[in-house]
């Protein structure tokens, strides 16, 4: 399921300084996902990975060079006649000719489009101005290895797998606070006019490794992590001043980091939240154009996920999670208006409140090809599973039958997961009993106490 130590270990030696180390981890599991490294080629992958993310820095090499190359994800696109004008920077976009994508049809390329693409690019003169334009073009797709993904299954946990997958040593407290985030990861349809996104918040004490975790996945599952506030409506939904969809149309899943620091401006928290209620209730995205006469319209499944760190008094006065974050939402907006719509949306509300897990982390790099296909895999299970009726009221129930089919597919035993499932979508404090519960299920032993913890 890993990159060999041996590998790694050579690969590392040309990485120097923090970023290239976060390039690293994000970029290995792809680049490399058989095994078969060429370090010098992975060097220098590394190497324009890193530079990509500086636009003043490609706009200079363009302007002395005339040549640059890029790797990354790009931030927007739209079709422009027998093009895709592609944006990689705030500023700077470059023309995709069409004729590049040979004979795939409409769905395939835009697929291509939302993943990690390679591109020299070229400024070119023109009668008034210039053109930047793409000669070459690499898409670089993870495999989905399901049959890898069965034989791993076979020998260990699903649940410890994908905890261990996600870089963290197993043990109880990497299990408390990770299997929200997994369970985040599925797409499991219950009801015909609802999503099949499962929306979560999170609120942990720091160093639990959240966005860290989301970081290494972002290339894997196409997941965007946003952070320095909440995204607008143009880069959430779509841009009419230059006709771009987004992150909800790229993206299948969006992280909306510091969730806690993003709400000092009440005016744009409240437009946020009224802007994502549908999509995020029936995948239907909607933003008006030019006019309310013209409105741009996404259906698409996207998962959001909101990470935030925890507020220790707030924690005391609430019953449960639900509530906890009906206080925090009064608290930061300063009004007991709260946004009781998108609360009704969420799907899981978790506190975590246990140890810190920044020393249970491991440096290993997940292969790509083998994470992929164990989400692949576990998704199509959970998908087959036959749901359980609830004792809950409105989008609850639909929510408890998206969980159970989950952890029915994670190996949680039918009477447990129907307990848990239920106890989760309220957020009742019941629910860390059936955690420790899942956990002795998962391994036979009782939670580790803080001081028995390997690390």
């Amino acid at each position: 399921m890993f990159l060999e130590k041996e590998k790694i270990e050579l690969l590392e030696k040309h990485i120097k300084g923090r970023e290239s180390r976060e390039a690293f981890y994000e970029l290995a599991s792809i680049i490399a996902y058989d095994g078969n490294i060429d370090t010098k080629t992975i060097k220098k992958l590394f190497e324009i990975y890193n530079r990509s993310k500086y636009e003043q820095k490609l706009k200079i090499d363009l302007e002395r060079e005339k040549e640059v190359e890029f790797l990354g994800r790009l931030r927007g696109w739209k079709v422009d006649n027998n093009r895709i004008i592609a944006k990689i920077g705030n500023s700077l976009k470059v023309e995709i000719p069409l004729s590049m994508f040979e004979d795939a049809d409409a769905d395939e390329i835009f697929d291509s489009l939302n993943k990690l693409i390679y591109m020299k690019i070229k400024k070119v003169k023109r009668r008034r101005g210039y053109r930047i334009t793409v000669d070459e073009l690499e898409v670089y797709e993870t495999d989905c290895d399901v049959e890898a993904a069965k034989k791993i299954i076979e020998k260990e946990h699903p649940i410890k797998v994908l905890v261990e997958a996600l870089g963290f040593n197993f043990n109880y407290y990497t299990f408390r606070a990770n299997l929200p985030r997994i369970i985040a990861l599925f797409k499991v349809p219950v009801d015909p006019y609802a999503s099949s996104a499962i929306h979560i918040v999170q609120f942990t004490i720091p160093a639990t490794g959240k966005s860290t975790t989301m970081y290494k996945l972002s290339n894997i599952l196409n997941l965007e992590v946003v952070s320095g506030g909440l995204p607008s409506s143009a880069k959430l939904i779509y841009n009419a001043s230059s006709q771009e969809f987004g992150l909800v149309f790229t993206r299948d899943y969006i992280v909306i980091d510091e969730f806690d620091k993003s709400l000092n401006s009440k005016s744009e928290a409240y437009d946020f939240f009224s802007k994502i209620e549908m999509g995020m209730a029936n995948g239907k995205w909607t933003r008006e154009k030019y006019t309310k006469r013209h409105i741009s319209e996404i259906r698409k499944d996207t998962t959001l996920i909101f990470f935030g760190n925890l507020e220790g008094k707030l924690l005391s006065e609430a019953p449960n999670t639900r509530m906890y974050l009906r206080k925090f939402l009064e608290q930061k907006l300063e009004s007991e208006a709260v946004p009781h719509a998108f609360i009704d949306r969420l799907v899981i509300i978790d506190i975590y409140d246990k140890e810190p897990l920044i020393r249970m982390t491991h440096n290993k790099v997940v292969i790509g090809s083998v994470l992929k296909g164990l989400f692949a895999l576990l998704n199509e299970r959970a998908n087959e599973i036959e749901t359980k009726d609830f004792d809950l009221h409105g989008r609850l129930v639909l929510y408890a039958r998206q969980v159970y089919k989950v952890l029915r597919a994670l190996q949680i035993d039918e009477s447990l997961a129907y307990e848990f499932a239920k106890n989760l979508v309220l957020g009742e404090k019941r629910v860390e009993e059936l955690y420790q519960e899942a956990y002795k299920q998962i391994t036979g032993q009782e939670p580790e106490k803080q001081w028995d913890v390997e690390i």
